[in-house]
């Protein structure tokens, strides 16, 4: 499970380190944190049934904060700062698309954790039951308006004038998911508007640093209004927002963009082919126009509370989860040393 955020360069390592393992000659599956926490029973299966190496990108370390919450105990962690230090790499300076020492970065951490799945294979694990994993979530009804999809009870965004600087921040909350590429696609388009459409005007939410209660993206979603960009039909970001409590002010829906425009994107190694830059640039093209809507001063909008659910930020999660470093990995007490 890589941490699966945005906004630091190691999250986008993490993700890239993820397709490298998944398209390697390996039997693995790669969980979607964002699918999970949208009550997919697919994503509980993959949880439950196999043994799960987390991969923590950055300090706030979200995979093991999301692993405590849900009462599951990982075989092993993979640190991408502890690489870092071992061979002196850099995760680089662009989010977007890694560029070379980003991407040799996410090469180091695909090597050590494919070690690490090796040493594993020569171990025994158990299935493990999630502690309480969101499930049945219904999420928000919305009504198509014009280009937009906005939640019922919510202003028609048509209704407010296109305002490029000044007003409010607008918070982008694109979809997180790792198995298809139409969840590239949203974070790809989240950061062409973040960095490009609407600099300084936006910022983009990191979904795993929210749910591990990091400050900042919890401060995100009370204060910002929202603009989801949802990958598919399973809807999980509109999920994971009702999950909080929260009710977003828009959603631009992927599936809408290919139908109009006939453009379907695919993969190509950690990111999308030419299809899927210019499906990319026509999603954001959607979404900086619904977030300029909503810098408009007359749109009414009022900080939200957030249901937490009693989860907490810990400094000291490493503790908490008893690891302990062992052959370049980290190991929870209890589990087999590798």
């Amino acid at each position: 499970m890589p941490c699966q955020g945005v906004g630091k360069v190691a999250a986008q390592v993490t993700r890239a380190c993820g397709y490298l393992v998944m398209d390697s000659d390996l039997d693995v599956e790669v969980l979607s944190v964002s699918g999970l926490y949208a009550g997919d029973p697919e994503e509980l299966r993959k949880l439950e049934q196999n043994p799960l190496i987390i991969i923590d990108g950055c300090n706030e370390k979200c995979a093991s904060h999301i692993c405590y919450y849900l009462g599951i105990t990982p075989a092993a962690k993979v640190f991408i700062i502890d690489l870092m230090r071992e061979g002196g790499l850099t995760p680089g300076k662009t989010r977007r698309e890694l560029d070379e020492n980003g991407k040799k970065l996410a090469q180091s951490a695909s090597a050590r954790v494919r070690e690490t799945i090796a040493k594993m294979q020569e171990k025994t694990y158990g299935p493990q039951k999630a502690r309480s994993p969101p499930a049945d979530i219904t999420p928000a009804r919305y009504v198509k308006k014009g280009r937009f999809w906005v939640p019922a009870g919510r202003p028609d965004l048509n209704a407010y004038s296109p305002t490029e600087g000044g007003g409010k921040q607008v918070c982008l909350f694109p979809c997180m998911g790792i198995n298809r590429p139409e969840a590239i696609v949203s974070q790809v388009a989240a950061y062409m508007v973040n960095e490009d459409l609407m600099p300084g005007g936006c910022e983009i939410l990191c979904a795993p640093a929210m749910l591990s209660v990091v400050e900042e993206d919890v401060d995100m979603v009370r204060e910002m209004p929202t603009v989801i960009i949802n990958g598919c039909e399973k809807d999980c970001a509109s999920k994971m927002y009702s999950y909080l409590g929260l009710t977003p002010c828009a959603k631009i829906d992927i599936q809408d963009v290919i139908m109009e425009t006939g453009i379907m994107p695919c993969r190509d190694g950690q990111g999308l082919d030419a299809k899927g830059k210019a499906l990319s640039l026509a999603v954001a093209e959607r979404v900086a126009e619904a977030a300029c809507r909503l810098k408009d001063h007359g749109y009414p909008y009022e900080h939200q509370a957030i249901d937490l659910h009693g989860n907490k930020h810990y400094p000291t999660i490493d503790k908490l989860m008893r690891y302990r470093c062992k052959g370049g990995c980290w190991i929870p007490e209890g589990r087999p040393d590798l």
